[in-house]
C-alpha cells in the first residue's frame, strides 16, 4: 500500500476508507474527516488506523489526516498507531470533524521521540546485571536470577531487549529456588511521591500451597530490615506492568528494593521475568527532534526499493518496507543530512529540515546501471565445419555506470535424424548425441567405512577427507582416487583437525574444510579453524574458522567465495538447525556473515548456478525433513523461494552439473527414517525438478562432488559404508558453462564498463567446426551488469548445422528382449561404431535412441551394442550420402536360455 509519494502528494488510498473497506451504503452518509496526533507533548501527526464498524482508514503519515464515510449518528472508533509505544484508543465520532490525540505508554516509554527520566534508579538489564545491583542465593545451589535467558524463553514482559529471569522450568521442578535481585542503596530525599515500577511475566502453578512466589520488598535502612510491598502467588502473564506506590520511602536516603522469587513446598513453577524496573519517580518526557518519513524508489523503473537503509546522522536510521516506505525519529531540530543506500544502487542524499511537532519528508530515487540489448535472440545456419557470426548491441540505459560480464549457456542439441529419404540396413543400432539417462556405475570401494565426509574433484582426481568411521567419530584421514592410474584409493596426509560432518569445497585449486564435530564419543564440540589441502604440495595448512562454527552445513562456491549454509551447533537434536549463512574469502582469509537463510536448516543440498546459489531440502532437529528450496542472489543479498523438491530429503548427495542442481539419496521423513536412492535434477531456467537416475545404494550423508560422484554414506542408522558410485556424463560443473560451438567477445570476464547512455558491440561467434554433428544447437548469451540490482538479460541463440552432401547418418533404437518376450528400450547403454579411420562411443537416450553422422568414406561401419546385463551384438552397416540409415538392435538378456 502506498503511503505517500513526493513531498506533498497525498495517496488517496491512505486517506479514504473506500480503498480499504466497503463504503457506507446509506445515501445520506456523512464524511467524517479528522487528524490523529500525538497527545503526550510532541504533538506531531501519527500514522495510524482508524476503524469504525468494520470500515477503516489509514492516516497520512505526514499530516495525520483521515477520512471516513459513515452513516449519520454517533460511532465508536478504534485508533491504533502504527508507530510503537502508543496504546490503542477508542473514541466517539459524531458529526463531520474528528480529531484524535493518542498518548504514549508512560511505563515502557518506547514511543519515538520520548525518553524516561527518573530521580531514583532505572534498569532494563540489556547488558546484564547493572552496576551496584546484587543477586542473592538463599539455597546456595546457584539457581538464581540470570540475564542470559538459559531456557530461551524470549522476553515475555513486553520489553524489547535483555531482561532478568529466574527460570524454574530450566532449573527443574524438583529443585527449589530462593533468590533476590537487589538494588543499590538509593537516596530519595528529593522524591515526594516515590513508587516501584516494573514490567514482568510471572508463570506459576496454583496448588493448595503456592508453587512460585513473587515478592517485592522495601528497606528503609539500607537492607537491614525488609517490608513486603507487593506479593503474588497466582500467575501474571506478560506483557504486564506494575506500579507500586511506596510513600513511606519519600525523603529517605537509605532505600533499597529487592525482587525475591522463592518457591513453596511443591517447588513447581516456571519462574519470573523482570524488565524496565524503576524506583523513585519516573516520567516519559519528550526529546528534542522530529519525525521523518518518505519513500525510496528505483531511479530507472520507479519501483519501490525494499530493504534500503535510510540514515540521518549516527543516531537515526530506518529500513524501508516492501512499499519502499520508511519513518524514523531524528534527534535535534534544524538541518540534517539524510542518506539512502541499497546494495547495487548508488547512494542518494538530501538535506532535510527537522522541526518539532511535525513530520518532515524525504524521498529518494536511487540510481543504478540498466543494461538493454538490441535483440532478444539471434539465429544462423552453416555447413558443418563452417562458422557464422552475429552482432548484438548492449546499452546502459540506466542512471549509473556498470561493468558488463558476458557468459554462455548451452541448452540443447537436437540431431538431424531426417536427412533425405531413409534407407534400411539388415540389422540395427542406435546412439544419442548426449549422455541420455545413464545408470550409476560402481567405482573402487573407499578404504574404510565412511559417513559425514567431504568429497571434491580436482584435475580428474576424486578426493574424500574427514567424516566418521566406526568409533572414529571425527577422523583426520583422507584418500584420493585417480581413475586414470588404476591404482585405487591412495592415502592423503592427515588433516590437522579431526572433523565429522564438516563443510568443504575446492576453491582456486585447494580444498577448504571447515567446521564439523571434534573427535570424541560424547558431547563433541566443533572443530576449530579451516583446514586447507593443496594438491600441488600434498600438504595441509590451517586458516581462520567461521565466527559461528557448525557441523552438517550446506556449502557452495560462487565468485571464488565459499558459502556455508545452516548447520548444527552440536550433536544434540535441539541444537540442529540455524539460519546463519557465512562466506569465506580465501584471498583475504576473512569470514563475512550474509543474509540469513529463510528458515533454520541443517544438511541442505547446495550448489551455484549462473551467479546465484541454490539450496534444497534439509532438516531441523529430528525432522521432519524439508522440501523447500531457495536461491541466493549475492548482488542483492537476498534469498528467494524456488520450486520445492518433489520429496522431503536431507543429507542428500549433491552437485551442480550442466547448469542444474543434482541431488541423490538422503533421508526422507526425519533424521532417523529410512534412506532412499531416489534422485532429482533442478533446472533454474524452468524452475522445475525432474527425475534423476536412481543410485545403486540408498545412503545419506556421504561425500559428493562433480562427476556425479558419491563417496560413502550411511544407512538409516548412519552407519558408514565404503561404497563409491558415479553417474557418468555430469562433468561440466562450473556455475557458468562454455558451449563448444559458441563464443563471445569478452566472455572471459568483465569486458567493459559502460557509463549511462554508452553502448558496446558484442560479437557472437558460432563455430560449425566445433559442432558434434548436423542438427540444431540452442543456447543463450547472458549479459550481466556486475553492479546493478537487475537480473541478467538473456539472448536466445539458435545455430543450425547442415551435413555436407558426402555425409550420411546411422540412427535407430537399442532395445532388449526379456525372458518373457517383451521388448524394452535400453537407456544409457553404450554403442561403439568403428569406421575406416574413425571410432565413436555413444550412449542411448532415455528412449534407447541414438544417431551418428559421419562421412560415407568411413564405410563399412562395424557397430557393437551392449549393456551390463545384456548380451552384446555386432553388426555391419553402411551410410548413404544425405540419408539416414535405420539400424535398430535388439539384445538378449544374459539370464534367458
Amino acid at each position: 500500500m502506498n503511503r505517500r509519494r513526493g513531498m506533498t502528494a497525498v495517496v488517496s488510498a491512505a486517506l479514504t476508507a473506500a480503498a480499504l473497506t466497503p463504503a457506507a451504503a446509506a445515501a445520506d452518509a456523512v464524511t467524517v474527516e479528522g487528524t490523529v496526533r500525538d497527545g503526550s507533548g510532541q504533538g506531531w501527526p501519527l500514522w495510524a488506523d482508524v476503524t469504525v464498524d468494520g470500515m477503516s482508514a489509514v492516516t497520512d503519515p505526514v499530516t495525520g489526516a483521515f477520512s471516513l464515510d459513515l452513516p449519520p449518528g454517533e460511532h465508536t472508533a478504534t485508533v491504533t498507531s502504527r508507530y510503537p509505544g502508543y496504546p490503542a484508543t477508542t473514541v466517539s465520532l459524531s458529526g463531520s470533524d474528528a480529531d484524535v490525540a493518542l498518548e504514549v505508554d508512560p511505563v515502557r516509554c518506547f514511543a519515538p521521540g520520548y525518553a524516561l527520566a527518573s530521580d531514583g534508579v532505572a534498569a532494563s538489564f540489556d547488558d546484564g546485571l547493572p552496576a551496584g545491583w546484587t543477586v542473592t542465593d538463599e539455597v546456595g545451589d546457584g539457581e538464581n536470577w540470570r540475564f542470559d535467558d538459559p531456557g530461551e524463553r524470549g522476553n515475555l514482559t513486553g520489553g524489547r531487549s535483555g531482561f532478568a529471569i529466574v527460570d524454574g522450568e530450566f532449573y527443574g521442578y524438583v529443585t527449589r529456588q530462593d533468590t533476590a535481585l537487589v538494588t543499590p542503596v538509593l537516596d530519595l530525599t528529593g522524591v515526594a511521591e516515590p513508587a516501584i515500577g516494573f514490567a514482568h511475566h510471572f508463570d506459576t502453578w496454583v496448588w493448595d500451597e503456592p508453587g512460585g512466589i513473587a515478592d517485592v520488598d522495601l528497606s528503609l535502612d539500607g537492607g537491614v530490615s525488609w517490608e513486603t510491598v507487593w506479593h503474588r502467588v497466582e500467575p501474571v502473564y506478560g506483557p504486564a506492568t506494575e506500579l507500586v506506590p511506596v510513600p513511606q520511602a519519600a525523603g529517605r536516603s537509605d532505600v533499597r528494593v529487592r525482587f525475591r522469587y522463592h518457591e513453596g513446598p511443591y517447588t513447581a513453577a516456571n519462574g519470573w521475568q523482570l524488565d524496565d524496573v524503576f524506583v523513585g519517580n519516573r516520567s516519559c518526557d519528550p526529546v528534542d527532534g522530529g519525525l521523518l518519513a518518505g519513500h525510496v524508489t528505483d531511479g530507472n523503473t520507479g519501483a519501490a526499493v525494499a530493504g534500503s537503509l535510510v540514515e540521518a546522522g549516527s543516531d537515526a536510521a530506518a529500513t524501508t518496507d516492501g512499499d519502499g516506505f520508511y519513518w524514523m525519529f531524528v534527534p535535534g531540530t534544524g538541518s540534517h543530512d539524510v542518506t539512502a543506500s541499497r546494495l547495487q544502487y548508488q547512494d542518494g542524499s538530501s538535506a532535510v529540515r527537522i522541526a518539532a511537532g511535525t513530520t518532515a519528508t524525504a524521498d529518494f530515487a536511487l540510481g543504478a546501471g540498466l543494461l538493454t540489448t538490441s535483440v532478444s535472440s539471434v539465429s544462423s545456419s552453416a555447413d558443418l565445419g563452417a562458422d557464422a557470426t552475429a552482432t548484438v548491441t548492449v546499452t546502459n540505459e540506466g542512471t549509473a555506470p556498470t561493468a558488463v560480464t558476458l557468459a554462455e549457456r548451452p541448452v540443447s542439441f537436437v540431431p538431424n535424424t531426417t536427412g533425405h529419404p531413409r534407407t534400411t540396413g539388415s540389422a540395427s543400432a542406435s546412439i544419442s548425441a548426449g549422455p541420455g539417462a545413464p545408470a550409476w556405475e560402481a567405482l573402487p570401494d573407499y578404504p574404510i567405512n565412511i559417513v559425514d565426509n567431504v568429497a571434491g574433484l580436482h584435475e580428474g582426481r576424486l578426493y574424500s577427507v574427514g567424516g566418521e568411521s566406526g568409533f572414529d567419530y571425527a577422523t583426520t584421514r583422507g584418500f584420493v582416487l585417480d581413475p586414470a592410474s588404476g591404482e585405487g584409493w591412495q592415502p592423503l596426509p592427515a588433516m590437522p583437525h579431526g572433523r565429522g560432518a564438516p563443510a568443504g569445497e575446492f576453491v582456486g585449486g585447494r580444498l577448504y574444510v571447515t567446521g564439523g564435530r571434534e573427535p570424541g564419543i560424547y558431547e563433541n564440540g566443533i572443530s576449530p579453524g579451516t583446514d586447507v589441502y593443496d594438491p600441488a604440495t600434498n600438504s595441509w595448512t590451517t586458516e581462520p574458522g567461521s565466527p559461528v562454527p557448525v557441523q552438517m552445513a550446506g556449502s557452495f562456491v560462487l565468485d571464488g567465495l565459499m558459502y556455508v549454509v545452516g548447520g548444527c551447533f552440536s550433536d544434540e537434536d535441539e541444537d540442529c538447525g540455524t539460519d546463519d549463512v557465512f562466506r569465506y574469502d580465501p584471498a583475504a582469509r576473512e569470514w563475512e556473515q550474509v543474509a540469513d537463510y529463510p528458515e533454520p536448516i541443517a544438511e541442505p543440498a547446495c550448489g551455484a548456478i549462473e551467479a546465484k546459489g541454490y539450496c534444497a531440502g534439509g532438516l531441523v532437529q529430528r525432522g521432519p525433513t524439508k522440501t523447500a528450496a531457495y536461491a541466493y542472489d549475492p548482488k542483492m543479498g537476498t534469498w528467494t523461494a524456488v520450486a520445492p523438491l518433489p520429496m522431503e530429503l536431507s543429507g542428500a548427495a549433491h552437485t551442480v552439473a550442466d547448469g542444474r542442481l543434482l541431488v541423490s539419496g538422503g533421508v526422507s521423513g526425519g533424521r532417523y527414517h529410512d534412506s532412499t536412492n531416489a534422485g532429482f535434477s533442478y533446472d533454474p531456467v524452468s524452475d522445475a525438478w525432474s527425475e534423476l537416475s536412481a543410485a545403486v545404494n540408498a545412503l545419506a550423508r556421504g561425500g559428493s562432488t562433480c562427476g556425479f560422484h558419491r563417496v560413502g554414506g550411511g544407512d538409516a542408522g548412519y552407519a558408514g559404508r565404503p561404497f563409491v558410485e558415479t553417474l557418468p556424463g555430469y562433468t561440466d560443473c562450473g556455475s557458468d558453462r562454455d558451449a563448444s560451438w559458441l563464443s563471445l567477445a569478452g566472455s572471459a570476464g568483465p569486458a567493459e564498463t559502460l557509463a549511462p547512455g554508452e553502448s558496446m558491440e558484442v560479437t557472437v561467434s558460432l563455430a560449425g567446426a566445433a559442432a558434434d554433428g548436423p542438427g540444431t544447437y540452442s543456447g543463450a548469451v547472458l549479459v550481466r551488469g556486475d553492479d546493478t540490482p537487475y537480473d541478467q538479460r538473456e539472448i536466445g541463440v539458435r545455430f543450425d548445422t547442415v551435413a555436407p552432401r558426402t555425409w550420411g547418418a546411422v540412427a535407430g533404437t537399442l532395445s532388449g528382449r526379456t525372458c518373457s518376450g517383451s521388448v524394452v528400450p535400453l537407456t544409457g547403454a553404450e554403442i561403439w561404431i568403428d569406421g575406416r579411420d574413425e571410432s565413436h562411443t555413444l550412449r542411448t537416450d532415455a528412449e534407447g535412441r541414438y544417431v551418428l553422422w559421419l562421412p560415407v568414406r568411413q564405410n563399412p561401419l562395424r557397430v557393437v551394442a551392449g549393456d551390463d546385463t545384456w548380451i552384446p551384438h555386432t553388426v555391419t552397416a553402411r551410410v548413404a550420402p544425405g540419408k539416414v540409415t535405420d539400424l535398430d538392435l535388439v539384445l538378449r538378456h544374459i539370464a534367458c536360455p
